[in-house]
């Protein structure tokens, strides 16, 4: 049951508010007890709370294996919780959702204060199923409102029985004694019904809908919108496809099976029609909608800044996301959270960019000698800079097989991370890509050729190395500032304080680390990283 809460306080270290009251043991097992788990696939609890019920269901796990689960949570923090806990979020606010998976369980603890629009939003999108909720008994045994009004002629038509329990939290984390009511609802409908209540007895031509040139319109926009958008015509295209299929079933299902999963596998899928036609159109939404979360990493923001390390991380981070409906708030909320720590992302990447030129490119000692520059840095004598030429012995070179040569995939992906995190430091739209400058002369035999890109110039061996010689020293220097700083060789204000106002350590950090320590003067108070918002995408 959603509350906003606090931590340290209490037997669970949260804090509960009017609202908040976690269904204690005796009542869950009476509600997993009402539960047909035969027919139960797709479960949803749609006020997950601190998981106190999903826990239940959990615990039967060896019984309940197959059980997909979702669930709904308004507040943030007990969000995160669920997720870190593993749990399938497809939702924020359940009174608002407007998700696409079909669910055939609801099992619900909703808040007390407005439980009746809870259980009526659970009848509205419960197609055919059951439910079972607990109220607060007085919503049913005082009807004052026209909405209680309708809830109790929608239980009285849907045949819902309903349990009155006297102190059943009692004995729960949240000690009350408020009379509560267990209700159980089966929908009974079935599918055809409303698929074949038109149909002819005769299959009809099946006509792909001219949605092509809509879809790749709003392809070409590179927005978060245009993401979404395209991501609701495919879907509505993919659940009218799905439905056509089962409603011309009988006519084609002999010849014709459905797959709609990624791999496209065909899984055998056996119960009604209206349990299968479900199964299909949840498997292709949550397949579909993945496959969309992980598309908005493919924004130009993100390819042109994010190295290849930081796009693994934040695709990780988006697995464990990508369950809640795809929208435009949903998804500028989980990027905007991400964004919070943008600049330690950026730094993230400029030293593992410094650790690469002077430890895992530098193979052996000789090599390492030649890309570092040693300095006495602050409280560390171990401290060291990357020199102006850095020598790069992973940019391997592929034969073509006397067609000349190529720079290979893996390291041309390298070789454009080198030059995102030069990007970070002047903030250019555009600029010559040292994978780009290799293309230039790529099936030649002309690779010992000096070449340029926007921020190296270039020499390409066949023993398999590069050597990377910087073109500019203001960004080379605030490359190794940046780096300096991060691990403790610099300290946080050099570059901020004029030369004569620094401790005599300070003065010899700079004396030691600067090619010229007027260079000091000249760049003080020059800026770090040119900070670009991922998030300013084009409406």
């Amino acid at each position: 049951m959603t509350s906003k809460y606090v931590r340290n306080s209490g037997k669970s270290g949260i804090k509960f508010n009017k609202d908040f009251y976690p269904t204690p043991e005796s009542l869950i097992r009476k509600m997993i007890a009402r539960i047909d788990w035969g027919r139960a696939d797709y479960i949803c609890e749609p006020s997950a709370g601190s998981g106190t019920l999903l826990k239940g269901i959990r615990d039967n796990k060896d019984r309940y294996s197959r059980l997909n689960i979702h669930c709904i949570e308004k507040d943030d923090d007990l969000r995160n919780m669920l997720i870190g806990a593993g749990e399938k979020v497809v939702g924020t606010d359940f009174l608002n959702y407007a998700g696409l998976i079909q669910f055939d369980t609801i099992i619900m603890n909703p808040p007390f204060s407005n439980g009746d629009s809870h259980l009526l939003k659970a009848i509205d999108i419960m197609y055919s199923g059951q439910i079972v909720c607990l109220l607060n008994a007085e919503t049913i045994k005082n009807p004052y409102t026209n909405q209680r009004r309708d809830l109790i002629n929608k239980l009285t038509a849907l045949d819902a029985d309903i349990e009155y329990i006297e102190k059943a939290f009692i004995d729960g984390e949240r000690k009350t004694g408020v009379e509560v009511a267990l209700i159980t609802i089966k929908i009974e409908k079935e599918v055809e019904d409303d698929l074949l209540a038109n149909a002819e007895d005769k299959a009809k031509d099946f006509i792909t809908p001219e949605v092509d040139g809509q879809i790749k319109d709003v392809a070409q926009r590179d927005t978060i919108e245009a993401i979404v958008d395209d991501y609701n015509n495919r879907v509505k295209i993919g659940i009218q496809t799905i439905q056509d299929f089962y409603r011309n079933y009988k006519y084609i299902g002999d010849h014709i099976s459905l797959s709609t999963t990624p791999d496209g596998q065909h899984r055998y899928t056996n119960g009604t029609l209206t349990e299968r036609l479900r199964k299909h159109a949840n498997e292709f939404i949550e397949s579909i909608r993945h496959a969309y979360w992980n598309k908005t990493l493919s924004l130009p923001q993100f390819e042109k800044r994010l190295t290849e390390k930081k796009r693994s991380e934040f695709r990780e981070s988006l697995k464990k996301h990508s369950d809640l409906e795809l929208t435009s708030a949903n998804v500028r909320s989980f990027f905007e959270k991400l964004m919070g720590s943008y600049e330690d992302t950026l730094i993230d990447a400029i030293e593992d960019l410094f650790d690469m030129f002077t430890k895992e490119y530098a193979w052996n000692e000789s090599i390492h000698c030649k890309n570092v520059h040693y300095y006495n840095g602050w409280k560390s004598n171990d401290a060291f800079k990357v020199n102006k030429k850095v020598i790069v012995p992973r940019f391997g070179i592929e034969c073509m097989y006397g067609n000349g040569w190529k720079l290979g995939y893996r390291d041309a992906q390298k070789a454009d991370d080198v030059d995102k995190v030069m990007n970070y430091f002047d903030g250019k739209t555009k600029y010559l890509r040292i994978s780009e400058a290799a293309e230039s002369v790529s099936g030649t035999d002309d690779m010992h050729n000096l070449l340029e890109s926007e921020y190296f110039k270039i020499r390409f061996y066949k023993k398999g190395t590069t050597h990377l010689t910087f073109k500019s020293k203001d960004i080379r220097r605030r490359f190794n500032i940046e780096v300096g700083k991060r691990k403790g060789w610099l300290p946080m204000d050099y570059g901020h304080i004029p030369l004569k106002e620094l401790t005599i350590d300070k003065q010899k950090i700079a004396e030691s680390f600067e090619e010229n320590v007027k260079d000091y003067t000249t760049n003080l108070n020059q800026i770090g990283i040119v900070k670009k918002d991922l998030l300013m995408i084009e409406e």
